[in-house]
């Protein structure tokens, strides 16, 4: 099958709130060019921004919509960003959208004790931290997104041996596996779009996390019911919308003395997902913010 790839370019200062819109007209999967991937593993150096930049590329995100839903390109143009962008379009097939943005992904250190890791590439080894070998696919979840670095750290310091972990729009797996590598008893991930569940449970398997420790599952937390009990951890690093949406689902998965661990909310939305999280029953114990995005943790 092939693909429209639609970029949509914009000024550095307003990539963040690019990816925001889209996320907010439930377009969850895109890639980012133009922006640095992390910290990168370099002998411990960081190259000049200008190397480091994907592809060296102006910034912009790359939509992929099916040729058969060639509609959406249209919807797409119509979002409200609220400042300039320009639409390209280009025709690419199955093969080139999955495996073109490899040759940028290199391993990165994330939080004290995780490098996160492709698959293609090889770890460094002597660093004193766990390394968590990913292969996204098709599924949002690099390690790469100010959000989940700081959700990261975040289950670095919550997770214990007893802690049970539920990841709600898992993506990659990237979270929960790394729950998992961090000593977590066992994990839950959910996503709506059953090819991130299908990634999630291939990443857990990569990374020696038994099936008895980590499942995936795809549906809709809200309207399917399929999810019940209680965990010591729920995290969704999602957007702030759906955020909103999920708070008192949230509420009533928690355990006692447990906590939620909210990301995926660019500044703006900052307050207005408080409010909504305090609103279903939370006390907001922490702000952790990195650039123009910020993650909740809640009690």
């Amino acid at each position: 099958m092939n693909y429209i790839k639609l970029m949509i370019s914009t000024t550095g200062d307003r990539l963040d709130a690019l990816c925001d819109r889209l996320c907010g007209a439930d377009i969850a999967e895109f890639e980012v060019v133009g922006a640095d991937f992390g910290v990168p593993l370099n002998d411990g150096e960081l190259p000049p921004d200008e190397d480091f930049a994907l592809g060296g590329a102006e910034p912009a995100v790359c939509v992929y919509v099916a040729q058969n839903e060639a509609e959406k390109i249209e919807e797409i143009k119509q979002i409200e960003f609220g400042f300039d962008v320009n639409f390209t379009t280009e025709t690419i097939n199955h093969e080139d959208w999955a495996n073109s943005w490899k040759q940028y992904f290199k391993p990165i250190f994330v939080g004290e004790k995780i490098i996160i890791c492709p698959e293609w590439e090889v770890a460094p080894t002597d660093t004193g931290r766990t390394v968590f070998y990913i292969n996204p696919g098709m599924s949002f979840g690099t390690g790469s997104h100010e959000t989940t670095r700081l959700c990261i750290q975040q289950l670095e310091r919550f997770v214990t041996a007893d802690t049970t972990v539920l990841d709600l729009g898992c993506g990659s797996g990237i979270l929960s596996v790394i729950a998992c590598l961090l000593g977590a008893k066992s994990a839950v991930a959910v996503d709506i779009d059953p090819q991130s569940a299908e990634t999630a449970r291939e990443n857990a398997d990569k990374n020696g996390i038994s099936s008895e420790r980590y499942q995936a599952f795809a549906g809709d937390v809200l309207s399917d019911g399929f999810i019940d009990g209680k965990y010591d951890i729920v995290v969704a690093n999602i957007v702030a919308d759906i955020i909103i949406k999920i708070a008192g689902k949230a509420r009533d998965l928690i355990a006692e003395n447990g906590v939620f661990i909210a990301g995926g909310i660019i500044i703006d939305r900052l307050d207005e997902v408080k409010s909504a999280l305090e609103a279903s029953g939370f006390t907001i114990k922490s702000v952790e913010i990195d650039g123009e995005w910020a993650v909740l943790v809640c009690d």
